[in-house]
């Protein structure tokens, strides 16, 4: 099996490899060549999937007949897939003797093109057109995620629907693999499961139960969409679609960015962040390499492992990547344990404890400084993931936070502070539990700074997307913290805390400028920060020299 991609590294098509035997005695030359199509892909901007070509009904007995599924995304977290068959490939359109299927492929197929597929022009010029053979398109499924909260983050799918607009809802296990699909069974009844998985550690579909008439899932390991490559979409033409997470099915995901493999637990392109380069990268191929090792830190540059194609570091249960990206880890199983084994050492008015779980309360200030960087770090990053004309040194250059390392913020300051006092006592109320802790402390001052900004300034909150066009042409959407009952033409943007002009902020002050100038709106930007807060002089400069002007206040 053999994979095409494109610069941003994501697989364009998978297509079979066979051998010339040339040799007159019947012994292989060793000759690659291309043969039968098995995949073609196609994503959008924001690296989704878009489109995907498959031989009908499979590679080996196509004919010339293709399958499209297309999927479309509606922006509120649904997505609608929609089947076409059979439209007929680029090559057997050339060579079908219609004229208006001739002319279709020679306008719509590149010349360095795959004529196995069926380009999107091809494909529309017979839905449209009065062609010998009329593709019929359909709704296939239809599916509804939710805000990312369960275990499959944001890839929580919660109710798929048939065909036949049926909803099937579908539970995830604790490590975000589509564990079951349930249904009604009939009117006034309970929940019941239809057919039940499981998997193995990197994903690969190990039993599967039916235990009543469904739809097969397309979407298993971590809920992310899944193709399988052994077999055709069909066994027959018009026959029932092929099972995906079969026992055995030679199968991969789409992670957005990267395409991931469970069958060899590993992605199937390097990592965009090159997070194992550039000294490592080299020394790694047996070449010298290009500077001192001295003067650079291996751990910064290997954020995710030095092996650029490794998947979650391999702990697939506690860890995710959705974006193909980088991977983030579920703390939850790190700190509640430490804190429930404080809550068995400390009591009230016990101070002789304190000395020896010192260190073990400084590792739990570590690691909420450690979440709070983090997500700023993953903004960071889903704002390279959805600006396509941003490049791969972007993402390079976006640094992963260290644990236990760099500023550890002025809650956990006063929270650590407090802690090194006996009058903090019971020392689990401080950080466990209540409102004073560090945990809660970052997220009272975002609802503080929240509610003070709407009393303030008299505002509401907003619950639309506004949506504009940059410098370059293309389309965004921009969503303000609040827009004023008094002037309905004022968004207000709110900051809590230290800031600085990241890209993030720099993205965020150029889009508000292109929406004044577009929709004719005024934004104005409030800090809410302490006295030991700080706000940047070039983040207000650049500000001010697009126009947006600026206050502050107390949280």
């Amino acid at each position: 099996m053999n994979r095409a991609q494109r610069p941003h590294s994501r697989v364009i098509a998978e297509v079979n490899l066979g051998f010339w035997d040339n040799d007159t005695g019947g012994q292989d030359t060793g000759t690659i060549a291309i043969g039968a199509l098995v995949k073609n892909y196609a994503f959008d901007g924001l690296g989704r999937l878009a489109r995907t070509v498959s031989p009908y009904p499979s590679p080996a007995a196509a004919g010339g007949f293709n399958r499209t599924e297309r999927f479309y995304y509606d922006g509120i977290r649904r997505i609608q897939e929609v089947y076409t068959d059979p439209v007929v490939s680029a090559a057997a359109a050339e060579v079908s003797g219609d004229a208006q299927l001739q002319q279709l492929a020679n306008q719509t197929t590149p010349p360095s093109g795959d004529t196995q597929g069926t380009p999107l022009g091809l494909e529309t010029g017979q839905l449209v057109g009065s062609t010998p053979i009329q593709p019929t398109p359909w709704l296939e499924r239809e599916y509804v995620w939710g805000p990312g909260g369960g275990p499959g983050g944001i890839d929580e799918l919660l109710v798929q629907y048939d065909n036949q607009r049926n909803p099937w809802w579908v539970m995830q296990d604790e490590g975000g693999d589509v564990a079951a699909l349930c249904d009604l069974g009939a009117v006034n009844q309970d929940g019941r499961v239809a057919g039940q998985y499981t998997y193995d550690a990197y994903g690969s579909p190990l039993s599967f139960d039916s235990l009543h008439a469904h739809p097969l899932m397309h979407c298993g390991h971590k809920g992310l969409f899944v193709d399988r490559l052994d077999v055709g979409v069909v066994a027959v033409a018009g026959g029932q679609e092929s099972h995906r997470l079969a026992v055995g099915a030679r199968i991969i995901c789409h992670n957005r960015n990267r395409t991931y493999a469970p069958g060899f637990g590993r992605f199937l392109q390097q990592d965009p962040n090159a997070s194992g380069q550039p000294t490592h990268f080299g020394s790694h191929h047996g070449r010298p390499c290009a500077g001192p090792l001295l003067l650079c830190d291996p751990q910064e540059q290997q954020n995710d492992g030095a092996n650029l194609f490794e998947y979650l570091g391999g702990n697939t249960m506690r860890r995710a990547d959705a974006l193909g990206t980088n991977w983030v880890e579920d703390y939850g199983n790190v700190v509640l344990p430490l804190v429930s084994m404080v809550d068995d050492f400390i009591g009230p008015g016990i101070i002789s404890p304190l000395q020896d779980l010192y260190d073990n309360y400084v590792l739990l200030l570590k690691v909420t400084s450690y979440l709070h960087n983090l997500m700023d770090y993953q903004e960071q990053q889903v704002d390279w993931a959805v600006d396509w004309t941003r490049g791969d040194d972007d993402i390079a250059a976006i640094k992963m936070p260290k644990f236990g390392g760099g500023h550890v913020g002025d809650e956990a300051e006063e929270a650590l502070a407090e802690l090194a006092s006996p009058e903090s006592l019971p020392i689990i109320a401080k950080l466990h539990g209540t409102e004073h802790s560090p945990w809660h402390a970052r997220q009272s001052l975002g609802h503080r700074v929240e509610k003070r900004a709407r009393h303030d300034h008299d505002l509401e909150p907003t619950k639309h997307f506004m949506e504009g066009v940059d410098e370059s042409g293309r389309s965004f959407k921009r969503k303000h913290d609040g827009r004023s009952r008094a002037d309905q033409n004022l968004y207000m943007e709110v900051k809590a805390g230290n800031q600085g002009l990241t890209q993030r902020t720099k993205t965020q002050i150029i889009r508000d400028r292109m929406l004044m100038q577009q929709k004719g709106i005024k934004v104005k930007w409030v800090f809410y920060r302490s006295n030991k807060n700080s706000v940047s002089d070039e983040l207000l400069r650049t500000l001010t020299d697009n126009g947006i002007p600026y206050s502050f206040g107390a949280p």
